[in-house]
């Protein structure tokens, strides 16, 4: 490995087509199909301009959060795993490229200088605006060779290699997650759709590190400005920081707005979003006469009706100027609006100035901002305009973290479900899994459920709970089910033993990472009912259900994972199923509640499972989410619910 952006650094030019991918993306040999849930690799690529400004820029202001980042650096781990390869790392490339996370081969890359941009693979899997897939460096030319390391002065150490553009929130690609292998390896679409999963989770993880910093910029700089101002327009500023950031939706958001600038700076005021199509929409307004609200709403209802040109308040759209007009109002609208109803509305109103700000911050506009103030009160001081353009540049941060910490769960989601399979039916029984996401942006994390097949009448039945809330945790959550599943698969059927060896995994290979965990053997017999053998790691009881609809949970005592054990071995029991039976195992979020023992959720559990017992087993897991979960839960949940036949 000498390459800072790729396993190898490039000598030469590369080719139009290396393995058997061409440019289009398609994969010419025998592939492993397409994963349901997981995108398809597209069929065709875009050139991309490196030397672009805007994603240059881009990757600068994205490069602070990835560096000595640890959710980056698991991330390049779960790469790895998902894709089943040695190594795996994360570029940035800009004018020179930048690993910013690594695994495996690519650990000693995070130390070293970035290289030039030309002198890396990355770099072309970049501008490929595509995946790149190479079965084995030893079958292609000598410019491939030396770009991927099989060249005479390289190390022959990689031999197959997938790369992935790493795209930021515009689209832009901005960098690459790339895995590897010693061995030559036939790629599929499965491989480029897991990876790329995985990098979605990666360009999340990244806009939220910017997008804090964004943050932490602003404050600072609300205190700078704080200095210029009165206490009193100091403090406004202030109170409309706490305001905005109490809600993550935008709407929301400038609906506070509004009635803090009503009357400190204004006698009434209109709220403007730009939606996903660029079109402006009011979304909030406020007047400081309850009698005049209603005038208020049809003048917003209605002045952006027939207007399309940016002229007059929409003019600040295009900029960060504001628009000012401190006389004769009334006739600078009629030059401008093309509703009598907005006109009639505004005639009421009768403003004799008016300041529009602009929403905006780094560039983007978000929206606008209308201060009205009506006869008796002078136009805004310029104390008060820059007041109001620190609450516009303010606005459009925090907007623009709420959407980034939208796309963040949105990223965790995904990559959560798509390392969450469909779990195996035993014979003789009904399995049904379920996932439920936080409805927190912040809180969706390391829940998973599993069940894989040891023989033809045994099964492994897995729920865990990776401590964390984020992508972060998804990704550790990824880690520990493939430790399971490979464990449990090759040498440890006893679930005790299966839960220390995991624990040996963690602590050896110094995985950061502590979780819960219930892990059951159940094997079911031809006449009906089954054996059930069990242990615990931290976790909450597992819950049987009696076929007469009887609830007993069965307990199990144990250090959680990750915490470097005491030495002791975690103790199973077992127990006899009746035909009917049916197992329910599940996360903690099912159950716990703020200010509540779990007991208590624990006994509202099984009083919820004696209503529903009589049920299929699909409307019974449905029927106990909506009795267990309050709307706005701020936990992810996991459950696995195996029935067996008869009874």
């Amino acid at each position: 490995m000498n390459a800072r952006g790729g396993p190898v650094a490039a000598r030469t030019a590369g080719t139009t087509r290396v393995g058997s991918v061409d440019m289009g993306g398609s994969r010419t040999g025998t592939g492993t199909g397409t994963r349901r849930g997981v995108r398809p690799a597209p069929a065709a690529q875009t050139h991309v301009d490196l030397d672009d400004p805007a994603r240059s820029a881009a990757v600068r202001r994205l490069l602070p959060a990835g560096t000595d980042n640890p959710v980056v650096a698991r991330l390049a781990a779960l790469a790895a795993h998902v894709a089943g390869t040695s190594s795996a790392h994360v570029s940035l490339v800009d004018t020179r490229t930048t690993v910013v996370g690594g695994h495996g081969l690519a650990a000693g890359l995070l130390d070293a200088p970035p290289l030039e941009r030309h002198a890396t693979v990355c770099a072309r899997v970049a501008a490929r605006g595509g995946p790149l897939l190479v079965r084995d460096v030893a079958d292609e030319d000598d410019a491939t060779r030396a770009m991927l390391g099989e060249g005479a002065d390289a190390p022959a150490s990689v031999r197959s290699y997938l790369g992935v553009p790493l795209l930021d929130s515009l689209g832009r690609a901005v960098g690459v997650v790339c895995v590897y292998d010693e061995e030559p390896r036939d790629w599929g679409d499965d491989d480029v759709a897991m990876v790329r999963d995985v990098a979605d989770a990666v360009a999340a993880e990244l806009e939220r590190g910017a997008t804090e910093a964004e943050r932490n910029e602003a404050q600072a700089a609300l205190h700078a400005v704080g200095r210029d101002h009165t206490e009193a327009l100091v403090a406004l500023v202030a109170s409309a920081s706490d305001s905005l950031t109490a809600s993550l939706e935008p709407d929301d958001a400038v609906r506070s707005l509004v009635r803090l600038t009503v009357p400190a700076l204004a006698d009434w005021s209109v709220v403007t979003l730009l939606d996903d199509h660029g079109a402006p929409r009011d979304v909030g307004w406020w007047h400081r006469d309850p009698g005049l609200l209603g005038v208020t709403e049809t003048f917003a209802r209605h002045r952006l009706v027939g207007r399309t040109e940016p002229v007059g308040s929409l003019a600040t759209l295009e900029g960060s100027t504001p628009y000012v007009v401190s006389a004769d109002v009334l006739a600078v609208a009629r030059a401008t609006l093309r509703s009598e109803e907005a006109l009639d509305a505004l005639t009421t109103l009768d403003p004799t100035s008016v300041v529009v700000v602009p929403i905006a911050s780094r560039g983007r506009v978000d929206g606008t901002i209308t201060l009205a103030r009506g006869a008796g009160r002078p136009p805004l001081s310029e104390a008060e305009t820059a007041a109001a353009l620190d609450i516009g540049r303010r606005t459009s941060v925090v907007l623009g973290h709420g959407r980034d910490l939208l796309r963040h769960r949105s990223a965790s989601e995904e990559l959560q479900r798509s390392l969450l399979t469909p779990p195996v039916t035993p014979p003789g029984a009904t399995v049904e899994a379920r996932y439920a996401p936080a409805t927190d942006a912040a809180h969706v994390g390391g829940d998973w459920y599993d069940a894989f097949a040891l023989g033809e009448r045994t099964t492994m039945l897995v729920v865990g709970d990776v401590a964390g809330h984020d992508v972060a945790a998804a990704a550790a959550m990824g880690q520990l089910r493939s430790m399971v599943r490979g464990l449990g698969v090759t040498a440890f059927a006893s679930p005790g033993a299966l839960l220390d060896e995991v624990d040996l995994a963690v602590d050896r290979l110094r995985l950061d990472v502590s979780a819960t965990a219930v892990v059951c053997r159940l094997r079911s017999r031809p006449e009906g009912g089954g054996r059930l053998t069990w242990a615990a790691a931290g976790h909450p009881p597992a819950l049987l259900v009696e076929p007469d609809g009887s609830p007993l949970l069965l307990p199990a005592h144990g250090l959680m994972l990750g915490l470097g054990g005491d030495g002791r071995r975690r103790m199973q029991q077992q127990r006899d199923l009746a035909p009917g039976s049916t197992l329910l195992l599940f996360t903690d979020g099912l159950v716990e509640r703020r200010g509540e023992s779990l007991d208590a959720g624990l006994q509202r559990l099984c009083d919820a499972v004696e209503g529903l017992a009589g049920r299929p087993l699909a409307e019974m897991v449905d029927g106990l989410l909506a009795a267990m979960l309050p709307s706005g839960h701020t936990d992810d949940v996991a459950v696995l619910a195996v029935r067996l036949d008869g009874g």
